[in-house]
């Protein structure tokens, strides 16, 4: 049994984050915040994380407890999923961050990437809602 306080937190905003938490009177101290993204397809629903803030040269922030809209501890499985994240995510980034920033043809190939995985977003939102809606982002 693991017995780290690892919490869903639901945000007022309607972000939902999972992390280590500490508490004090006004604030929860988050340690590796991961953002929680829930994927409907069909009536299998499905859950995966990324970091929370990305660009941060940090692992830990502080969020005002009025911002938390609920906060309930995570299920053991989750909570060895949760810490087998935070080791790979700790792992990337001891790597040189933002070694792809350094040449065009790095960002080049970024770029195509991401209109890739842009396309992909698109033809998912396609097959959920029907070919005739619009989307924007």
């Amino acid at each position: 049994m693991i017995d780290e306080d690892i919490r869903h937190l639901k945000l007022m905003n309607g972000e939902e984050v999972i992390s280590f938490v500490k508490e004090d009177e006004n604030n929860f101290k988050l340690e590796m915040p991961l953002k929680m993204h829930n994927v409907l397809n069909n009536e299998n629903q499905a859950f995966f994380f990324t970091k929370w803030q990305p660009l941060s040269a940090d692992d830990f922030c502080s969020i005002d407890r009025n911002n938390i809209l609920s906060d309930v501890m995570v299920h053991e499985t989750v909570k060895v999923r949760y810490i087998q994240l935070c080791l790979e995510y700790r792992q990337e980034s001891a790597k040189e961050p933002l070694d792809w920033m350094k040449s065009s043809e790095s960002y080049s190939s970024f770029s195509e990437d991401y209109n890739e995985h842009d396309e992909f977003i698109d033809d998912m939102l396609d097959y959920e809602m029907g070919s005739d809606t619009e989307v924007y982002h």
